[in-house]
């Protein structure tokens, strides 16, 4: 029997972001966040802007981010490298603009 093909993971990043910093925030994640994710394999599929979900938000823009990865060894991996400092103090500076943030991670079903 063949083994099966591993089947990719897919990493979706929302931030809320107030709608002038928005543009921003992207420019910097391409410059600063996104060669060290690469490094650590990720590769990015899309960045999409869309108005905030929240309906308590009236000025926001949610920034959605996704990710893929080859398969579930390799999240692990990338994971593992995300404790890096530049990595930590990226997300923190994050959290000082974001109104909200959230990442999911999406695997295979069955």
């Amino acid at each position: 029997m063949a083994a099966s093909a591993e089947v990719p993971v897919r990493i979706v990043d929302r931030v809320t972001l107030p709608r002038g910093g928005a543009d921003a925030w992207v420019a910097r994640m391409h410059r600063e966040y996104r060669p060290s994710a690469e490094a650590r394999g990720y590769v990015l599929e899309g960045v999409w802007q869309t108005r905030a979900a929240d309906p308590g938000v009236f000025d926001g823009v949610d920034v959605v981010v996704e990710w893929r990865l080859p398969g579930v060894r390799e999240f692990f991996r990338a994971r593992a490298g995300s404790h890096a400092p530049a990595t930590v103090a990226w997300w923190a500076a994050t959290d000082e603009l974001a109104l909200a943030r959230s990442r999911s991670v999406l695997g295979p079903q069955g």
